[in-house]
């Protein structure tokens, strides 16, 4: 007579049914549908261990923007304002200070509305007192550029001839000094061919 079921296959069968357990219906009673569903509850939990992140970061960011308009200021204002001002706290935090702790969350929101409204700062200018020097085009010496005077020679810096070493972006600088024409789609060997 053919065995159907050892000790091994019974264990191996209840500890499939037991974590079938609370499953509808034939779910957690008969082991081929409850190995089936159990899989298939693996996968979701993998895949809703990653989404519970998203959910919640959707969830602080809600909280956050509903507290900030309370204020006054927008949700990206205040995460630019706070970015400025060099406050590091992280989306979970601010959502449980506005929450929980509303007036500490309304210091941070002025904080950062005081920030966003401050004068951006401007970029560095040439009218400093930098000098530039630039080798004009068969000229010995550099010439020295000063900010507010204006030389109306060809600021045009003599590069060295490119060999095989350079790179693309280098060759076709040299060719645009020498004012040689040459396809913008054209590979480093048709360059290098231009050059000589």
């Amino acid at each position: 007579m053919r065995v159907k079921g050892t000790n091994v296959t019974r264990i191996r069968r209840k500890k499939m049914i037991k974590l079938a357990k609370g499953y509808r219906g034939q779910r957690h009673i008969n082991f081929k549908v409850a190995k089936q569903q159990v899989w298939k509850s693996y996968l979701y939990a993998y895949r809703d261990r990653k989404n519970v992140k998203r959910d919640y970061r959707k969830l602080w960011i809600a909280r956050i923007n509903a507290a900030s308009r309370m204020n006054g200021i927008s949700y990206s204002q205040l995460m630019h304002g706070l970015k400025v001002a060099g406050i590091d706290l992280n989306r979970k935090m601010l959502a449980e200070l506005a929450v929980s702790d509303f007036a500490t969350f309304s210091k941070l929101a002025e904080t950062a509305k005081k920030q966003v409204s401050a004068p951006t700062r401007k970029a560095a200018t040439l009218d400093t007192d930098i000098k530039i020097e630039r080798i004009e085009k068969g000229a010995a010496k550099p010439v020295v550029l000063e900010p507010g005077k204006s030389t109306k020679t060809q600021e045009v810096a003599v590069a060295e001839k490119p060999t095989t070493a350079s790179t693309v972006a280098e060759i076709k600088a040299y060719l645009d000094s020498e004012s040689i024409k040459y396809p913008s789609s054209a590979k480093k060997a048709d360059l290098l061919a231009l050059v000589k």
